[in-house]
Parts: C-alpha cells; structure tokens; sequence
C-alpha cells in the first residue's frame, strides 16, 4: 500500500495539479502579447486597414510613408496619440493599454513588414519636416485646383472626408507629390 501511494502521488504530480491548464494552454495576460501582427490586429489594423494598408485613416504600412516617418515619429504617434483626431494614445504612460515592449513590436513590426527602401527607386523621399517654409500661396492655388471641390475650401470635407482633421500634418507638409484616391491627379509643387 505504501508503494501504491507513492505512485499515485508521482503521477499527479507528472500531470500537472488537478484543475491548472497545462502550460500550453495558459492564457497569455494582453500585456504579455509580442506578436506584431496579433498586436497589430488588435489595435490598430480597425483605423488603419489590414497590412496598414489605410481604412479610415493614414496608410501607415506606405513605402512612403515609412521612408518619410522615423521610428521616433512613429512611436511618439502610438504613444501619445494625435491631439484632435481620432488617434488615441496606446502607451500605458499616456492612459493606454500597451507596454513601452509592445510599442517598440509595432514600430519595428511596421518596418520589417511593409517598409520596401528599394519602392522609391532612385528617388530621394522629402524630409518629414520641411527645412525652409514652402510657398503658402502657390499651396492654396494647387489645392484650390485640384482638391477643394472634393475637400471642401478648408480642406475639412465635402463630397470627400477631410484631409487636415485624420492625417498627420507633417505627412501632408512633406509630402511634394499627391495622388488623390478619387481622381488619380498628380500634384507637385
């Protein structure tokens, strides 16, 4: 009988406690995910489209938009949000849910996945903030020509949603060749 408790005992404990899931089934804590795209998935891919492809917001997974935006930019972005759009803050230091880890995953996942250097050719992508002021009337003709009928004459939206209220400004001000969605135009300054 001894021997039989002996067994018994040895082979609960080869199973694991009664009632505890095996290590494989645990359930991973939100915090703990660091996996890009099931973070990706989770908190972002419902504004920014699947493979950050746009939705109801900036293409984020853009060649372009990655040539143009460094790393610091990007996170700063999921961090803290953008004041007066519909971005919130992702990291847990501004009220959001993601770990200082997880926001270095998305940013590192968004350039591993879907920045292409070799997409511009030999073009050189503008800086993501301008060195000198551009030219603010020759701007407003342009978009007076091009755009207003669609964006309304402050850019806020008409036929088409507004481009100043859920864009990075930045991206608009570095940006030196358009390609408007509904119309395929090509401005340049």
């Amino acid at each position: 009988m001894k021997y039989g408790a002996l067994i018994l005992v040895a082979g609960l404990a080869a199973c694991g406690s009664p009632g505890r899931p095996a290590a494989e089934t645990r359930v991973i804590r939100p915090s703990e995910v660091t996996d890009f795209r099931v973070l990706y998935r989770q908190n972002c891919s419902g504004c920014h489209g699947i493979d950050g492809q746009g939705a109801l917001t900036v293409a984020i997974g853009s060649p372009v938009y990655l040539a143009i935006a460094d790393n610091a930019t990007i996170r700063r972005v999921i961090e803290q949000g953008r004041p007066g759009t519909a971005m919130p803050a992702f990291a847990k230091t501004a009220g959001g849910m993601l770990t200082d880890t997880q926001v270095d995953v998305l940013v590192r996942g968004m350039r591993e996945f879907w920045a292409r250097p070799a997409a511009l050719g030999s073009d050189k992508p503008p800086a993501y903030t301008a060195s000198q002021p551009g030219d603010a009337a020759r701007g407003h003709n342009v978009f007076t020509t091009f755009c207003s009928s669609c964006h309304g004459s402050d850019g806020r939206g008409g036929r088409a949603g507004s481009i100043v209220e859920f864009r990075e400004p930045s991206w608009l001000r570095a940006t030196s060749t358009f390609r408007c969605r509904s119309t395929a135009r090509y401005t340049t300054p």
